[in-house]
């Protein structure tokens, strides 16, 4: 078939992920324990609380969807390797991604307003800035 002998949307497809992955962990990461995967369609930070409250607060809160890593694995001598993990699929478009990373940064950025609130000002004035201006 003459289909099968086409890459290009294979190729295509990789180079997508790719800009997903990059972009989305540059945001990320100064703020989560993330890893590019191997291989694969998601990334599965680390939490700084329990998985399933922090996908609750995040779609709350900013309106972004994730998995708890904990719904996604299962229990074996006590220990759920997928608890305070959560599941991100990078599906969505580039600019969705990056967007839903941003607003994970701002509600990280909220949990510790205690720290500073003049850095979390300043970052939510950049990015709304840069991103509604």
């Amino acid at each position: 078939m003459m289909a099968w002998q086409d890459e290009q949307h294979v190729v295509a497809n990789r180079a997508l992920y790719r800009a997903k992955y990059d972009a989305v962990l540059e945001i990320l990461a100064p703020v989560m324990d993330i890893q590019k995967p191997d291989g694969g369609f998601y990334l599965w930070p680390s939490t700084h609380i329990s998985d399933i409250e922090f996908t609750k607060q995040l779609y709350m809160k900013q309106n972004v969807l994730v998995v708890p890593g904990s719904y996604l694995s299962r229990e074996i001598k006590g220990i759920n390797p997928g608890a305070n993990r959560i599941r991100m699929a990078l599906v969505a478009s580039l600019g969705e991604c990056i967007e839903a990373a941003n607003r994970i940064v701002i509600s990280f950025f909220k949990k510790i307003i205690f720290i500073g609130l003049e850095l979390f000002k300043a970052y939510e004035n950049y990015f709304f800035k840069k991103t509604y201006h």
